[in-house]
C-alpha cells in the first residue's frame, strides 16, 4: 500500500512539475511585449514630446539657430529598442526604427524647422506695403486676419490697408486647426508661404507654383516599392532609388551628329532624337535613298538610350522633292511619293519607329512652294491636302503598323485643328498618333498664355503633342530672320534671356498632361538654320546657361533619386517621376541586388522579388 502510495505521488508530481514548465512557457511566450513607442525624445535638457510622442515628432526651433546637430536622449518602451544612436543631421528629416521585444518594428520621424521673423517689401510704396511676418506661440490656437479671393490677397488692419500681419502657427495637435495660408501680392509675384512648421519666403513668381503643382499631379506616380523574398516580405530593406530614363521626351534634331563634344553633350541632356529624311537629300539618284547614315545615326541612338524620329516623308517644299520627279505626271509623283512613305518606315523597323508623316500641309498653297517644290504643290492641288495626308498616313502604317505617326506644322490656330479633326479613317478614328506643334520663335517668345492656350487647343484631340520645333534665340537683335544675311552672333546679355525663356516655357509644357515631347531646333549655333544662334551649344560646342540650365531640371528637379527603407510589411513608399529605374536593394544581413524596373502612369505597386 505504501509502495503504490508513493509511486501515486511521484506521478503526481512528475505530472504537476510538467504543468508548472508548461504554465512557465506558455506565460514567457505571452510576455514578449509588442511596445514600440517613443516615450521621452529630450535634447540639452527640453523634452520635444510628451507621453507617447506618436509616428512624428515636428520641433520648431528659434530664429537664428546656429546648429541642427543634435545627440537626443531617447526613451522607448520596455524591452524595446531604438536605431539610429547617437549625433544626428536634423537639417532634413530623421527615421527612428523603434524595435519590439516580439521583433515588431515602428518609425517615428523626427522633423526639425527654424522659424524666422520675415520682413518682406512688397512693391514701391514700403511704407505702405511693407508686411512684416512673425511665429508667435506655436502652441496656442491659430486666429488669422481675414482673407478674400483664390489666392489670397491679405487685408492687413483694421481699414483694409497694407501695413502689418502677425499670423501665429499652431502645431497640429489635434484640437488645434493646420493651417496653411499663402500671401501673394499683384506687384511682383512673390508670394510667402506659412504653414505649422514654419514660415519661408517663396521666391517663385505665381505661374512657376502653379506649373510645379500640376508637374506632382501630372508626372509622378505614387508607388509602393515592395521587397520579397523567398515569398516573405523584407522588412528595413533599405532601397536605393536612381532614375535611369525619362519616360517624357527630351530631344532635338542632331543634324549635327559626329562631332566628339556635339554627340556627348547631346547624350548627356537628352533622349530623343529628329534625323533628317528630306527627300531631296535623302534620295537625290533615283532608287539610291540614303539609307547608311541614317542607321549610323539610329545605331548611335540605340547605344545611347535615345529614341530617334524620323523627319519628313513628306513635304513640299525646296528640301522636300527630289529633281528627278521633274517631268512626271502627278499621278507618278503620287506613287513615288507614297513608296517613300512606305519604305522608309518599313526599311529602319524596329530601328527608327517614329516618323513625321507629312509636314507644313496647312499652308501647302503659298506662293514661294509652286517655284521651290513644283512638283509636290501642284500633286497637292490636284489631290487635295486632305486626301494626301490620308493617303500618307495608310503608306507609313502599312510600312510599320506599329510605328508612332505625326502630322506636324507651324501654324497653331483653328485651320490647323480643323485638319487634325478631319483626318479620320471611315471609322471616325484619327489617322495620326500624335500632333505635332511646331515654335520657332525668332520673332519674339511666346508668353506662358500663348503656350498654354496651344496646348489646350489641341489637347481636345485626345493624342499626345509634341512641340516638335523649338527655337529661342540668344541674341537681343530684333530683324527680319528670313531674309537675314550672314551669321548673327550668340551675345552673354541674349543667353541670359535665351536661358529664362527655355526654363519658364519647357516648364510649362512640362506641366501641360497632354505634352509628352519636347524637341529643340538646333542643337548647336553651328550651320544652324537661317544662321541664328539658336542652339542650346555654341559654335565651338561649349554649352550656353540655357544648356546647364534644362539639365538641371531634366536631370535633378524632374528625377527621382531617393534611398527609402522598408517597413514590417516589406513596403516602402514614394513619389517617383514617371520613367526606367534602378533599385539596388540591400537587405539587413548585407546581401544586395539590383533590379531595373519602369514607374509608368498608374504604376501602384513594384514589386522587388528574390
Amino acid at each position: 500500500m505504501k509502495v503504490k502510495y508513493k509511486m501515486k505521488n511521484k506521478l503526481f508530481l512528475a505530472i504537476l512539475l510538467a504543468a508548472v514548465v508548461g504554465l512557465g512557457a506558455c506565460k514567457k511566450d505571452a510576455e514578449l511585449s509588442s511596445e514600440k513607442v517613443i516615450l521621452s525624445f529630450t535634447v540639452d535638457g527640453e523634452n520635444w514630446c510628451s507621453g507617447t510622442c506618436g509616428n512624428a515628432i515636428t520641433k520648431i526651433l528659434s530664429a537664428g539657430a546656429t546648429t541642427l546637430s543634435f545627440t537626443p536622449v531617447i526613451t522607448v518602451s520596455p524591452k524595446a529598442q531604438y536605431a539610429p544612436h547617437g549625433e544626428q543631421d536634423f537639417s532634413k528629416p530623421v527615421t527612428y526604427t523603434i524595435t519590439a521585444e516580439d521583433g515588431s518594428l515602428a518609425e517615428v520621424i523626427v522633423t526639425v524647422t527654424v522659424s524666422e521673423q520675415l520682413v518682406q517689401n512688397f512693391g514701391n510704396e514700403a511704407s505702405e506695403k511693407n508686411i512684416i511676418f512673425n511665429i508667435l506661440n506655436v502652441e496656442e490656437e491659430c486666429t488669422v486676419t481675414s482673407f478674400d479671393q483664390s489666392w489670397c490677397k491679405a487685408r492687413i488692419g483694421k481699414n483694409g490697408n497694407f501695413r502689418s500681419l502677425v499670423i501665429s502657427v499652431p502645431r497640429n495637435n489635434g484640437s488645434a486647426r493646420s493651417v496653411e495660408i499663402t500671401i501673394a501680392s499683384d506687384e511682383n509675384n512673390v508670394q510667402i508661404k506659412v504653414n505649422q512648421q514654419g514660415i519661408s519666403p517663396e521666391t517663385r513668381p505665381v505661374w512657376k507654383i502653379a506649373a510645379d503643382e500640376r508637374i506632382e499631379q501630372y508626372r509622378k506616380e505614387a508607388i509602393d516599392v515592395r521587397v520579397v523574398k523567398s515569398g516573405k516580405p523584407m522588412s528595413g530593406a533599405i532601397v536605393e532609388v536612381e532614375m535611369q530614363q525619362h519616360e517624357f521626351l527630351f530631344g532635338s534634331n542632331i543634324f549635327g551628329w559626329g562631332n566628339p563634344t556635339y554627340n556627348r553633350n547631346f547624350a548627356e541632356l537628352l533622349n530623343f532624337a529628329t534625323l533628317p529624311f528630306y527627300w531631296r537629300d535623302y534620295e537625290m539618284t533615283k532608287d539610291n535613298p540614303y539609307y547608311s547614315s541614317s542607321e549610323q545615326i539610329a545605331a548611335w541612338c540605340a547605344e545611347n538610350n535615345i529614341r530617334p524620329k524620323g523627319h519628313p516623308l513628306n513635304w513640299n517644299a525646296a528640301d522636300g522633292e527630289p529633281s528627278w520627279l521633274n517631268g512626271m505626271t502627278s499621278q507618278d509623283v503620287f506613287l513615288r511619293a507614297m513608296g517613300r512613305t512606305k519604305a522608309c518606315p518599313e526599311h529602319f523597323k524596329g530601328k527608327i519607329d517614329t516618323w513625321d508623316v507629312i509636314n507644313e500641309v496647312v499652308t501647302w498653297h503659298r506662293d514661294n512652294l509652286w517655284i521651290e517644290a513644283p512638283n509636290m504643290t501642284k500633286l497637292i492641288n490636284i489631290m487635295d491636302r486632305l486626301d494626301l495626308a490620308k493617303a500618307a498616313f495608310a503608306a507609313a502604317r502599312e510600312g510599320n503598323p506599329q510605328a508612332t505617326l505625326l502630322i506636324n506644322d507651324y501654324i497653331t490656330d483653328d485651320s490647323y485643328a480643323d485638319l487634325c479633326n478631319r483626318l479620320k479613317d471611315g471609322t471616325g478614328k484619327p489617322l495620326y498618333d500624335v500632333i505635332g506643334i511646331q515654335s520657332h520663335m525668332h520673332g519674339g517668345v511666346w508668353s506662358n498664355e500663348e503656350v498654354w492656350t496651344v496646348c489646350e487647343r489641341f489637347a481636345k484631340f485626345g493624342k499626345p503633342i509634341h512641340f516638335t520645333e523649338m527655337t529661342i534665340l540668344s541674341t537681343l537683335e530684333q530683324k527680319d530672320w528670313d531674309n537675314s544675311p550672314g551669321i548673327t552672333p550668340t551675345t552673354p546679355e541674349g543667353e541670359q534671356k535665351q536661358l529664362n525663356d527655355v526654363t519658364r516655357i519647357y516648364t510649362t509644357l512640362f506641366s501641360h498632361p497632354a505634352v509628352e515631347a519636347i524637341t529643340w531646333w538646333d542643337f548647336s549655333d553651328k550651320n544652324s538654320w537661317r544662321n541664328v544662334p539658336a542652339g542650346l551649344i555654341r559654335t565651338d560646342m561649349s554649352p550656353k546657361p540655357a544648356y546647364d540650365a534644362l539639365k538641371m531640371l531634366v536631370k535633378k528637379d524632374w528625377a527621382t533619386n531617393a534611398t527609402v527603407t522598408t517597413n514590417n510589411l516589406g513596403i516602402a513608399k514614394l513619389r517617383a517621376f514617371r520613367g526606367t529605374y534602378r533599385f539596388t536593394v540591400t537587405l539587413p544581413d548585407g546581401e544586395k541586388k539590383v533590379f531595373t524596373n519602369i514607374v509608368k502612369k498608374e504604376s501602384g505597386e513594384i514589386i522587388l522579388n528574390w
